[in-house]
């Protein structure tokens, strides 16, 4: 097919210093796949025929990270975009289920195609020689279909984390798995318990907030089940009601962290912080996903109880919440809208929610002789009273009610 890929500068200076250095290079992977289905690459690599001092030697004076030269790759850095630069290679044999033990370096694109995952990812570009598609990836994008590089049973023996590869990009790209492929990922996926729970986490993060997600985690939900550890029947729990945020919401504004408590919405919450603790997330996005389930199931709100909600999280989490609660079916449409529009004339009208808002101080406080901890706790008592509409937010009759308080004792 006639294709031209439109490269950024940085781009055509690496594959034009390799040429003139006597070598063979192309962009491969990705950044080729998105080309050709019209989407602007995030990032580009590069394979080429030179062996890792043969690199060097053609950058010298150029900033050059050494990657991993053993495996044959350098990333060259250029005008602040990283360009990863590897020599073509044959992979040894896989005794881990991820890594190659071994890498020879070969002379031959084609030695370094067979050896990647799936077919969309296993084409070269160079802008002199054109495109080079070995296994039939243009069609496969053309058919929307994920399928693996020669026999799918050994490209997954080979590295385990290529099946939750094929669920991200079936659910990123809007892709469906083949036969071969989806046979091969079902029955190779207890190769999965050797990979790290960092990369499995990431894997399933990317695949939750993709434009297929519903129908992956559905069709998929016994690799889901054994991976998370959690039943199947969850799993598809989870596929409904990511489907429902799809058909009600889109894909806007649907994070990591809203996604995955969706993924887990039937999981009751020691269960939920058991399943995320297992992934070894980031302490923040823990926090994230386990505070819908610490605030779901609320069947009343009050105006104290949405600005109680907003002063524990922030201004936007209620909205992100109500969300939640309607694709899991424990609120209607309606009464999500209802309370939208309640936040947004509370907020609108400034009421008082946060400690940095109130019109008196921790200093206020000391002046009048309190100390150390009964600062804090008369602070978060006057919030509360102004939030209930027992007082006003003005300094002097807030601090006239905390020499009430420390009179009575009540903190």
């Amino acid at each position: 097919m006639s294709f031209r890929m439109l490269l950024p500068n940085e781009v055509v200076f690496a594959l034009e210093t390799l040429e003139k250095s006597g070598h063979t290079a192309y962009c491969v992977g990705g950044c080729v796949r998105d080309a050709l289905m019209g989407k602007a690459p995030k990032d580009y690599d590069i394979t080429t025929s030179a062996k890792p001092d043969e690199m060097s030697k053609a950058f010298a004076g150029e900033r050059i990270v050494e990657t991993g030269l053993k495996h044959g790759t350098l990333t060259l850095v250029k005008n602040g975009m990283n360009i990863e630069i590897t020599t073509y290679r044959i992979d040894g044999n896989y005794t881990d289920s991820r890594h190659p033990d071994s890498v020879t370096f070969t002379d031959r694109l084609s030695d370094d195609l067979c050896r990647r995952d799936f077919t969309v990812n296993a084409m070269a570009y160079s802008p002199s020689r054109g495109l080079v598609d070995l296994f039939g990836g243009v069609e496969d994008i053309r058919e929307k279909r994920i399928k693996c590089v020669g026999n799918a049973v050994e490209r997954f023996t080979e590295d385990a984390l290529r099946i939750l590869r094929a669920l991200r990009f079936s659910s990123v790209l809007g892709f469906t798995l083949d036969k071969e492929c989806s046979d091969a990922a079902e029955k190779m996926s207890r190769n999965l318990s050797v990979i790290s729970r960092e990369r499995i986490h990431s894997e399933i993060s990317k695949l939750v907030c993709g434009k297929n997600a519903a129908a992956v985690v559905n069709d998929h939900a016994a690799i889901l089940s054994s991976v998370l550890g959690i039943g199947s029947d969850e799993i598809i729990c989870g596929a409904k009601a990511i489907k429902n945020d799809e058909t009600m919401f889109g894909n806007e504004n649907a994070g990591i962290e809203f996604r995955m408590a969706a993924l887990l919405g039937c999981l009751d919450a020691d269960k939920a912080r058991e399943v995320i603790s297992s992934l070894k997330t980031s302490r923040a996005e823990k926090d994230g996903i386990l505070r819908f389930f610490r605030y779901r199931g609320t069947s009343e709100y009050s105006d104290y109880s949405l600005l109680k909600l907003m002063s524990m999280t922030d201004d936007g989490f209620p909205l992100q919440l109500f969300r939640y609660e309607v694709i899991s079916g424990r609120m209607s449409s309606d009464s999500c809208e209802e309370l939208k529009k309640r936040i947004s004339a509370l907020i609108s009208e400034g009421i008082c929610h946060r400690l940095n808002d109130l019109e008196i101080n921790g200093t206020d406080l000391c002046s009048v002789g309190f100390e150390g901890k009964d600062i804090g706790d008369t602070l978060e008592i006057l919030l509360d009273r102004v939030m209930k509409k027992e007082t006003e937010n003005d300094r002097d009759i807030l601090l006239k009610e905390a020499i009430g308080i420390k009179s009575s004792k009540t903190y």
